[in-house]
């Protein structure tokens, strides 16, 4: 599987007819347990190189903002919901970290935690097994840039500040 065929996966899952994140990944689990397993395979490699891009400080500091939170998880549950918004809005959020606010709503959390399982609950939906992260390409996680306080947020995103102040 290739990044394109990566992103029709998350495109098609999105395209279904429904904004409820919960539908949409179980769209992407259907579609992935139709696959072979070494494509499934090939799908949490392509997801480990995307979360890997986006694991900087400036997305950090947006998920803090959008989602009132500086829980480490939660900014795991961002890259998800990023991840799933599709490969145009997921490169124009790692060209502008401040873009990747431009779908979320104040108020609601911009979140999708379960994709990062997508994979594996296709896998066991296809083999009955259980064994998916003990074979599989790992998540590899190292934030990039420097870390931005609340003053560095404050003076690098005030827009995105004062819209989700308000929720």
């Amino acid at each position: 599987m290739d990044t394109k065929q990566f992103w029709q996966l998350i495109e098609d899952s999105r395209q279904a007819g429904s904004d409820d994140p919960k539908q949409q990944q179980e769209r992407l689990v259907s579609s992935l347990a139709q696959l072979s397993v070494d494509e499934i395979l090939e799908f949490q490699r392509v997801f480990s190189d995307c979360v890997r891009d986006a694991y900087c400080w400036e997305l950090v500091a947006v998920a803090r903002v959008v989602n009132a939170s500086d829980d480490d998880d939660g900014f795991d549950a961002f890259v998800g919901w990023l991840v799933a918004q599709g490969q145009r809005y997921f490169e124009a959020a790692l060209a502008d970290a401040e873009r990747a606010a431009d779908q979320a709503q104040p108020g609601t959390p911009a979140e999708l935690p379960a994709i990062w399982n997508a994979p594996a609950d296709a896998y066991e939906k296809k083999t009955g097994q259980d064994d998916f992260f003990d074979i599989a390409h790992a998540v590899s996680i190292a934030m990039q840039g420097n870390r931005l306080d609340e003053a560095e947020t404050a003076r690098r995103y005030p827009a995105l500040l004062a819209r989700f102040s308000k929720s």
